[in-house]
Protein backbone atom coordinates (compact mmCIF):
# COMPACT_ATOMS: atom_id res chain seq x y z
CA UNK A 1 0.00 0.00 0.00
CA UNK A 2 1.27 3.46 -0.89
CA UNK A 3 2.27 5.71 2.00
CA UNK A 4 1.64 8.81 -0.08
CA UNK A 5 -0.96 11.37 0.92
CA UNK A 6 -3.91 11.99 -1.35
CA UNK A 7 -4.04 15.51 -2.78
CA UNK A 8 -2.38 18.90 -2.58
CA UNK A 9 -2.60 22.28 -4.22
CA UNK A 10 0.68 24.14 -4.39
CA UNK A 11 2.18 27.37 -5.68
CA UNK A 12 5.33 29.48 -5.38
CA UNK A 13 6.55 33.02 -4.94
CA UNK A 14 10.23 33.63 -5.63
CA UNK A 15 12.26 36.79 -5.25
CA UNK A 16 11.16 40.14 -3.87
CA UNK A 17 8.34 41.10 -6.24
CA UNK A 18 4.88 39.65 -5.70
CA UNK A 19 2.48 39.12 -2.88
CA UNK A 20 0.50 36.22 -1.51
CA UNK A 21 -2.89 35.66 -3.07
CA UNK A 22 -4.70 34.44 0.01
CA UNK A 23 -7.13 31.57 -0.47
CA UNK A 24 -10.77 32.56 -0.50
CA UNK A 25 -11.91 28.94 -0.40
CA UNK A 26 -10.24 25.84 1.01
CA UNK A 27 -11.43 22.30 0.46
CA UNK A 28 -10.65 19.86 3.29
CA UNK A 29 -9.63 17.28 0.69
CA UNK A 30 -6.44 19.20 -0.11
CA UNK A 31 -3.32 20.46 1.60
CA UNK A 32 -2.40 23.97 0.42
CA UNK A 33 1.36 24.61 0.15
CA UNK A 34 3.20 27.76 -0.89
CA UNK A 35 6.94 27.51 -1.59
CA UNK A 36 9.22 30.54 -1.44
CA UNK A 37 12.86 31.53 -1.14
CA UNK A 38 11.85 34.82 0.50
CA UNK A 39 11.79 34.78 4.30
CA UNK A 40 9.40 37.75 4.30
CA UNK A 41 6.57 35.71 2.79
CA UNK A 42 3.85 34.86 5.27
CA UNK A 43 0.26 33.70 4.82
CA UNK A 44 -2.90 33.21 6.84
CA UNK A 45 -4.26 30.54 4.51
CA UNK A 46 -1.30 28.76 2.88
CA UNK A 47 1.20 26.43 4.50
CA UNK A 48 4.32 28.47 3.67
CA UNK A 49 7.49 26.43 3.16
CA UNK A 50 10.76 28.30 2.80
CA UNK A 51 13.32 26.73 0.51
CA UNK A 52 16.93 27.33 -0.49
CA UNK A 53 17.95 27.96 -4.07
CA UNK A 54 20.53 25.19 -4.10
CA UNK A 55 21.09 25.28 -7.86
CA UNK A 56 21.50 29.08 -7.84
CA UNK A 57 18.81 29.55 -10.46
CA UNK A 58 17.29 32.89 -11.38
CA UNK A 59 14.09 33.57 -9.47
CA UNK A 60 12.05 32.92 -12.61
CA UNK A 61 13.71 29.57 -13.27
CA UNK A 62 13.46 28.60 -9.62
CA UNK A 63 9.70 29.14 -9.82
CA UNK A 64 9.66 26.97 -12.95
CA UNK A 65 11.61 24.26 -11.17
CA UNK A 66 9.06 24.15 -8.34
CA UNK A 67 6.27 24.12 -10.87
CA UNK A 68 7.63 21.45 -13.20
CA UNK A 69 9.67 19.22 -10.92
CA UNK A 70 6.74 18.57 -8.60
CA UNK A 71 8.27 15.25 -7.51
CA UNK A 72 11.04 17.14 -5.68
CA UNK A 73 8.72 19.49 -3.83
CA UNK A 74 5.53 17.51 -3.16
CA UNK A 75 6.77 13.90 -3.41
CA UNK A 76 4.44 12.73 -0.65
CA UNK A 77 1.30 13.33 -2.73
CA UNK A 78 -0.27 11.08 -5.33
CA UNK A 79 -2.22 13.92 -6.91
CA UNK A 80 -1.25 17.58 -7.15
CA UNK A 81 -2.61 20.79 -8.61
CA UNK A 82 -0.23 23.60 -9.41
CA UNK A 83 -1.51 27.20 -9.48
CA UNK A 84 0.72 30.08 -10.65
CA UNK A 85 1.52 32.68 -8.02
CA UNK A 86 -0.49 35.37 -9.81
CA UNK A 87 -3.69 33.31 -9.66
CA UNK A 88 -6.01 33.43 -6.67
CA UNK A 89 -8.16 30.46 -5.74
CA UNK A 90 -11.44 32.29 -5.22
CA UNK A 91 -13.91 29.39 -5.36
CA UNK A 92 -14.32 25.70 -4.72
CA UNK A 93 -11.58 23.81 -6.59
CA UNK A 94 -13.93 20.84 -6.89
CA UNK A 95 -16.06 22.84 -9.33
CA UNK A 96 -13.04 22.78 -11.61
CA UNK A 97 -11.99 19.17 -10.99
CA UNK A 98 -15.50 17.85 -11.54
CA UNK A 99 -15.37 19.08 -15.13
CA UNK A 100 -12.28 16.99 -15.90
CA UNK A 101 -12.38 13.35 -17.05
CA UNK A 102 -9.90 12.22 -14.41
CA UNK A 103 -10.08 8.63 -15.59
CA UNK A 104 -8.70 9.33 -19.08
CA UNK A 105 -5.35 10.93 -18.28
CA UNK A 106 -2.79 11.59 -15.55
CA UNK A 107 -1.92 15.06 -16.88
CA UNK A 108 -4.30 17.99 -17.39
CA UNK A 109 -3.37 21.44 -18.68
CA UNK A 110 -5.23 24.38 -20.22
CA UNK A 111 -5.40 25.09 -23.94
CA UNK A 112 -4.18 28.55 -24.90
CA UNK A 113 -7.07 30.98 -25.41
CA UNK A 114 -5.37 33.33 -27.87
CA UNK A 115 -2.52 31.67 -29.78
CA UNK A 116 -2.17 28.46 -31.75
CA UNK A 117 1.51 27.51 -31.71
CA UNK A 118 4.91 28.33 -30.27
CA UNK A 119 5.87 30.60 -33.16
CA UNK A 120 3.02 32.94 -32.26
CA UNK A 121 3.82 32.59 -28.56
CA UNK A 122 7.48 33.49 -29.08
CA UNK A 123 6.54 36.60 -31.07
CA UNK A 124 4.15 37.71 -28.32
CA UNK A 125 6.75 37.10 -25.61
CA UNK A 126 9.17 39.40 -27.46
CA UNK A 127 6.49 42.07 -27.86
CA UNK A 128 5.62 41.89 -24.15
CA UNK A 129 9.32 41.87 -23.22
CA UNK A 130 9.04 38.56 -21.41
CA UNK A 131 12.35 37.55 -22.98
CA UNK A 132 14.69 38.78 -25.68
CA UNK A 133 14.32 38.20 -29.39
CA UNK A 134 17.79 36.66 -29.39
CA UNK A 135 17.00 34.09 -26.69
CA UNK A 136 13.63 33.08 -28.11
CA UNK A 137 14.95 32.91 -31.68
CA UNK A 138 17.70 30.57 -30.52
CA UNK A 139 15.09 28.25 -28.97
CA UNK A 140 12.76 28.32 -31.97
CA UNK A 141 15.61 27.77 -34.44
CA UNK A 142 16.82 24.77 -32.41
CA UNK A 143 13.34 23.24 -32.61
CA UNK A 144 13.15 23.99 -36.33
CA UNK A 145 16.46 22.19 -36.83
CA UNK A 146 14.86 19.08 -35.33
CA UNK A 147 11.94 19.49 -37.76
CA UNK A 148 9.34 19.97 -35.05
CA UNK A 149 5.90 20.26 -36.72
CA UNK A 150 4.87 23.52 -35.03
CA UNK A 151 1.39 23.67 -36.54
CA UNK A 152 0.45 20.23 -35.23
CA UNK A 153 1.52 20.57 -31.60
CA UNK A 154 -0.97 22.38 -29.34
CA UNK A 155 -0.03 25.51 -27.44
CA UNK A 156 -1.04 25.45 -23.79
CA UNK A 157 -1.68 27.88 -20.97
CA UNK A 158 0.18 26.47 -18.00
CA UNK A 159 -1.09 28.57 -15.11
CA UNK A 160 -2.99 25.60 -13.71
CA UNK A 161 -1.66 22.03 -13.89
CA UNK A 162 -3.27 18.83 -12.64
CA UNK A 163 -1.00 15.77 -12.33
CA UNK A 164 -0.89 12.30 -10.88
CA UNK A 165 2.50 11.13 -9.73
CA UNK A 166 3.29 8.40 -12.26
CA UNK A 167 6.55 7.31 -13.87
CA UNK A 168 5.47 8.67 -17.23
CA UNK A 169 4.40 12.05 -15.83
CA UNK A 170 7.64 12.33 -13.87
CA UNK A 171 9.72 11.51 -16.95
CA UNK A 172 7.82 14.09 -18.97
CA UNK A 173 8.28 16.81 -16.36
CA UNK A 174 12.01 16.10 -16.07
CA UNK A 175 12.35 16.53 -19.83
CA UNK A 176 10.19 19.66 -19.69
CA UNK A 177 12.39 21.33 -17.10
CA UNK A 178 15.55 20.43 -19.04
CA UNK A 179 14.27 22.67 -21.82
CA UNK A 180 13.87 25.52 -19.32
CA UNK A 181 17.48 25.10 -18.21
CA UNK A 182 18.70 24.90 -21.79
CA UNK A 183 16.72 27.79 -23.23
CA UNK A 184 14.27 30.43 -21.91
CA UNK A 185 11.91 30.18 -18.91
CA UNK A 186 8.91 30.24 -21.26
CA UNK A 187 7.43 26.94 -20.12
CA UNK A 188 4.56 27.01 -22.62
CA UNK A 189 7.02 26.97 -25.51
CA UNK A 190 9.06 24.20 -23.89
CA UNK A 191 5.89 22.19 -23.22
CA UNK A 192 4.99 21.86 -26.90
CA UNK A 193 8.47 20.62 -27.76
CA UNK A 194 8.53 18.21 -24.83
CA UNK A 195 5.15 16.77 -25.78
CA UNK A 196 6.38 16.19 -29.32
CA UNK A 197 9.53 14.43 -28.10
CA UNK A 198 7.79 12.56 -25.26
CA UNK A 199 4.27 11.65 -26.45
CA UNK A 200 1.85 11.26 -23.59
CA UNK A 201 -1.91 11.32 -23.11
CA UNK A 202 -2.57 14.92 -22.08
CA UNK A 203 -6.06 16.34 -21.57
CA UNK A 204 -6.49 19.99 -22.54
CA UNK A 205 -9.18 21.80 -20.58
CA UNK A 206 -10.56 25.22 -21.62
CA UNK A 207 -8.61 28.29 -20.57
CA UNK A 208 -9.15 28.82 -16.85
CA UNK A 209 -9.40 32.60 -17.12
CA UNK A 210 -12.44 32.31 -19.38
CA UNK A 211 -14.17 29.12 -18.29
CA UNK A 212 -13.45 28.83 -14.57
CA UNK A 213 -13.97 32.37 -13.32
CA UNK A 214 -15.92 31.01 -10.35
CA UNK A 215 -12.77 29.19 -9.17
CA UNK A 216 -9.71 31.13 -10.34
CA UNK A 217 -9.03 34.87 -10.45
CA UNK A 218 -6.06 36.03 -12.47
CA UNK A 219 -4.16 38.96 -10.98
CA UNK A 220 -1.78 41.21 -12.87
CA UNK A 221 -0.60 43.39 -10.00
CA UNK A 222 2.87 42.76 -8.61
CA UNK A 223 4.29 44.49 -5.56
CA UNK A 224 7.63 44.46 -3.80
CA UNK A 225 7.36 42.52 -0.58
CA UNK A 226 7.96 44.67 2.48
Amino acid sequence: MSDKKAKCIYSAITGDYDFVRELKHKSPEFDYILFTNNKKVKSKTWDVRHIDNEDELSNVKLARQIKLEYYKYVPEYEFSIWVDGNIQISGDILRFLNTLPLDVSDFFIGSHPHRQNIMQEAQTCVQLKKDSHENLSKQIEAYKAEKMPFAHIPLVESGVLVRRDTKKVKKFCKAWFKQILKFTPRDQIAFSYTLWKNPMAVFLFPAFRDHYKNVFTLGIKHEKLK
